[in-house]
This record gives structure tokens, C-alpha cells and sequence, in this order.
């Protein structure tokens, strides 16, 4: 092989061989030794040909940077200063070694990194950063520390965090879809683990419920984070994303969290009761969790009353068939679904069979022998569309928001009072005060 043809074999394996390893991928060494083999050049050669500099040498003279402010998409080779904020562990996809992530901060700002080389530094280092590159990963910029990059901890802490800056965080009612950097104080109420799939691997997140005195919100953690359900934290740098009309809070490894005492916020149980809500709010996402409505019923559709269920997915028969088991015998059930309109917007209840024995007064055997002595199975929904409709409900119950925008699933169910005799009543008592 010519001089020419080797190096031009060198200029085309250099920019994959570069984003190799800028991925951690590669050990620089062996891949530079393995290419300059191949390719009949010497080593030194390849070195510099491919990395720009000796491996195990003295690091390259690099652009200083005199924050992380400075800092933009497509950095190589820069030096920069920082305080480690957090740090965290994750295993490399293809099941090879480990990683590490977490953020940077300085006096001005914060930046999620990743580190595919050894890292043993603690949160509150401070440490100076040579021969690192920047990236932008999942919407966000990233400084991506490499086998050739070199960390050292520094002396020089002048425009360092000296410790995390305190400001005045948000509250759940303020957060808007699109919202970054959120900073809020919230007590987790819920917490459940789930699995996502991506490219046949599975990934394990965390979803849950948070809350603080103005609202409820639910958030999905895409890393390992130290959340412990009932316990108070300032979180600080997710973002919020509309899902469906709901607003949800995204935190991931660049995400800060800190404890903070059982007194800061309202108790658990006070979060978890139901909240005085308006159907507006649902619709706008900016509610979750249990809530209070007042309101009206303007109908009951078809569907509710008595009907079959497969005794083994639990879906509603269709002439005796599910659709998924096929012709069965099926077991009776209640359900009642009703449109309910509090002024502000309109949605769908539903409730099942406890809420429809509570409304009719009678047990579902009872309900049962009814329908099969009337063979009417239509006079249980025009039961019910007599005792609900046109009358005023509070209405307490958990939103589910779907295609056509949000369903209650009713827990309870008070009032019942029939406005037209309500409008008499009022007028007689003014008749008689006057």
C-alpha cells in the first residue's frame, strides 16, 4: 500500500474510529494498534493520525473555557472547570463495563455530562475538566468525558458553586407543558416501578405521583434516583411534557435531589385526599389524583345498568362473546355512566357496582331478579336516568384521561338534589321572607 492510500485509509476509518470512541465504545489503545496493523503504519503514526495526540502521553493543549456557560454543541478538545452536583452508575448497552452521568454547576449554570472512562470523584468535588467534548443528548447539552480526556480535582474554586444556590421554588400549580429546569418541593405519594422496551432491551423507570399544598402532578424517572415514597424533596432540573392533556414531570440522572424535613410540606394524608377541583382543570391537565366536583347530570347513555363480564379478563360479553375468550357464560356485573357538566366544562363518570346499588337502593340479586321478571333490561338505565338526571352531584373520584379527554372513575357520590324542586323551594322561602 502506497503513502497516499494509507493515509487516505486513515482520513476514512478516522471520523467512525472518533465517534467510537467518543461513545466509550473502544479502549483507544487497543483500536489505534489494531488500525495501524492493519493499514502497515507505525503506531505513533495512527496515534496521532486518528486521536491527534500520544495515548498514555501528556494531554493536548486544549480551548479553556472560563465557565460551563461557554460551553456549545459540538466542543472537542475543551478544559473547563467544575463542581461535581451528582453522580450516578449505569451499565453500557451492550453489557460491557459500567458508565457514569450526573451534572456539572458552576456559579452561572448546570450541565448533565457522561463519563465512559474510571470516575472516582464524589458529589462536591471540585474538578478540573481537560480534553472533553460537548453533546447534545435527549434535547439537552452534554459534556462527554472520554478515556482521553483527564480529571483532575482542583484547588482553584473561585466561581465554583460553593454550595447549591437556594432560590424560590416552584409549585406544582405553576408548572406548564414545555416547562424546563423545573425546581419544586413536592412529598412523593406514590411510587411503582415499571419496565420499557426499547430496541429488545428492557429498561427499568420509575413512575409514581408527586404533590405539594397546590396540586397534584404525575412524573416518570428515566434513571435511578433516591426517592422513597412519603418522604419530602427539592427536585431540581426536569421538565414538564403534555401526555394525552396531562402535564407530567420527566426527571432523569442530570436531575438534583435533595431531602428536606417532614414538616415542610403538607401530611401525606392531606395530600391524598380529594381536592375542591373544576372540570376545566381536568380537561387542561393541570390536576391529578383525587377530586371534588360539583355538579350537574345531564344523561345517562346506554351501556349502564346490568350486564355480563368474562370471568377471565374482566371485559364487558357482547351477546355472550368476549373478545378475546370467546363465546363464555360470563358473570353479572353493575356500571353506570353518566355526562356531568359543573359549568366550566363537561366529562364522564364512572362508577360501578357499588355506586349503582347506593343509587337505587337495592343489592344486585335484587337488581338481577327485577330485570329477569320485566325481561326489560332498559327500565335499570331509566332508573337510573331518573334518579341522576337534571339533579346536583358532589362528585369525588379519580380523572383517567382518554381519546375523547377525561373520564372519573367515581369513588363516592353525594347530594342528589332535584334543581327544579330546589328553584321552588328557593322561591317559596323568598315569598314568605318578603
Amino acid at each position: 500500500m502506497s503513502r497516499a492510500e494509507k493515509d487516505a485509509s486513515v482520513s476514512e476509518t478516522d471520523g467512525t474510529l472518533e465517534r467510537d470512541l467518543e461513545l466509550g465504545n473502544m479502549d483507544p489503545k487497543e483500536e489505534v494498534h489494531r488500525l495501524a496493523r492493519e493499514l502497515g503504519i507505525s503506531i505513533e503514526e495512527a496515534e496521532r493520525s486518528v486521536l491527534g495526540f500520544d495515548v498514555g502521553g501528556p494531554v493536548p493543549e486544549t480551548r479553556v473555557l472560563r465557565d460551563l456557560g461557554e460551553v456549545e454543541e459540538g466542543m472537542t478538545g475543551i478544559t473547563v472547570r467544575a463542581r461535581l452536583i451528582t453522580l450516578h452508575q449505569g451499565t453500557r448497552k451492550d453489557g460491557e463495563g459500567e458508565y457514569y452521568y450526573g451534572m456539572l454547576g458552576d456559579s452561572r449554570t448546570t450541565v448533565k455530562f457522561s463519563a465512559w472512562t474510571v470516575f472516582d470523584y464524589s458529589p462536591g468535588d471540585f474538578l478540573l475538566l481537560q480534553n472533553v467534548s460537548a453533546r447534545r443528548f435527549r434535547d439537552s447539552l452534554e459534556i462527554v468525558i472520554n478515556k482521553g480526556s483527564r480529571i483532575t480535582s482542583t484547588q482553584d474554586r473561585e466561581g465554583l458553586v460553593p454550595e447549591m444556590e437556594e432560590g424560590i421554588p416552584q409549585t406544582i400549580a405553576e408548572l406548564e407543558s414545555g416547562a424546563r429546569k423545573v425546581d419544586i418541593e413536592a412529598r412523593v405519594i406514590e411510587i411503582r416501578s415499571s419496565e420499557l422496551k426499547v430496541k429488545d432491551r428492557s429498561r427499568k423507570i420509575m413512575k409514581g405521583v408527586l404533590a405539594d399544598s397546590t396540586g397534584r402532578m404525575d412524573f416518570t424517572c428515566w434513571d435511578p434516583l433516591p426517592l422513597e415514597e412519603g418522604r419530602c424533596y427539592r427536585l431540581t432540573g426536569g421538565y414538564v411534557k403534555d401526555f394525552r392533556g396531562i402535564l407530567k414531570l420527566n426527571l432523569d440522572g442530570g436531575t438534583i435531589v435533595r431531602g428536606l424535613a417532614d414538616d415542610r410540606l403538607p401530611p401525606l394524608e392531606e395530600l391524598m385526599a380529594p381536592k375542591d377541583a373544576r372540570i376545566l382543570e381536568l380537561l387542561e391537565g393541570r390536576l391529578s389524583g383525587p377530586v371534588r366536583i360539583r355538579g350537574t347530570v345531564l344523561g345517562v347513555p346506554s351501556g349502564s345498568g346490568l350486564f355480563r363480564r368474562c370471568v377471565e379478563c374482566g371485559r364487558r360479553l357482547v351477546k355472550g362473546q368476549c373478545t378475546v375468550h370467546g363465546r363464555v357464560k360470563g358473570e353479572e356485573d353493575l356500571a353506570v355512566r353518566a355526562v356531568f357538566d359543573d359549568g366550566s366544562g363537561t366529562l364522564m363518570l364512572k362508577g360501578g357496582r357499588t355506586l349503582v346499588e347506593s343509587l337505587l337502593g337495592r343489592t344486585m340479586e335484587e337488581i338481577s331478579e327485577e330485570v329477569r321478571s320485566s325481561m326489560e333490561p332498559e327500565i335499570i338505565v331509566d332508573e337510573l336516568s331518573s334518579k341522576m338526571v337534571g339533579r346536583t352531584w358532589t362528585v369525588s373520584g379519580d380523572p383517567l384521561p382518554d381519546d375523547y379527554g377525561v373520564t372519573l372513575s367515581v369513588t363516592g357520590m353525594t347530594g342528589g338534589i332535584d334543581q327544579e324542586v330546589l328553584k321552588k323551594e328557593i322561591s317559596l322561602l323568598l315569598e314568605v321572607m318578603s
